[in-house]
């Protein structure tokens, strides 16, 4: 049985903790205490308790991802296993979207996570995958495409302001990504699964 390392034993921590208490009012002496070990181990590994929350959002994330062309694994078991991934943290996150805001927002954390790994993608291949499925009917749609990252234009300056818009100034856009659409795909449980619809 592998052990756990430092990082995941105050992941779980952090865990345990946000079942109960308000994200915003757990401490890093919380965290450490809840586990046995000191604040230095902590600012050994982590900056912070965002820091601890990204992380542990981005391995998660990274697992279910990783697994992508593995033994049949396809984007719908993707979809699924990011439904049922919500679903088992659903405490969890719903209280770091609750309270957090600000420049400490989680969903700030979590969209520049979501940025990164999208970024690896298009410039290790130039191409990117970008999926989006209906929870409730497990209706899901998976584009294939080419894509550019852009830091000016008429695109980078509308994203931009939509998001001055929405963030009031607490998470500055940096860059935009414009996709080219090449492969619209159904993912879906019934018999239309893995059809091609024309773009």
């Amino acid at each position: 049985m592998r052990r756990q390392t430092t990082k995941e034993l105050l992941g779980e921590s952090f865990r345990e903790l946000a079942k109960w208490k308000p994200v915003n009012k757990i401490t890093i002496a919380n965290i450490t205490d809840n586990c046995g070990m000191t604040q230095p181990t902590f600012y050994n590994h982590f900056r912070d308790k965002y820091d601890l929350m990204t992380w542990l959002y981005v391995s998660d994330t990274k697992s279910i991802m990783g697994q992508i062309g593995k033994d049949g694994y396809q984007w719908r078991d993707t979809l699924l296993d990011g439904m049922r991934y919500s679903a088992e943290h659903k405490s969890e996150l719903l209280n770091a979207f609750t309270h957090t805001s600000g420049r400490e927002a989680f969903l700030g954390y979590m969209m520049q996570a979501n940025l990164e790994t999208t970024l690896e993608n298009i410039k290790a291949n130039g191409k990117v995958a970008i999926a989006a499925a209906n929870p409730l009917t497990a209706e899901a749609y998976q584009v294939k495409g080419t894509a550019e990252l852009v830091t000016a234009g008429t695109v980078y300056e509308h994203y931009a302001n939509l998001a001055e818009e929405t963030y009031h100034g607490a998470h500055p856009v940096k860059c935009a990504v414009i996709v080219t659409p090449e492969k619209l795909i159904v993912a879906s449980p019934d018999d239309q699964n893995k059809r091609e619809i024309p773009l």
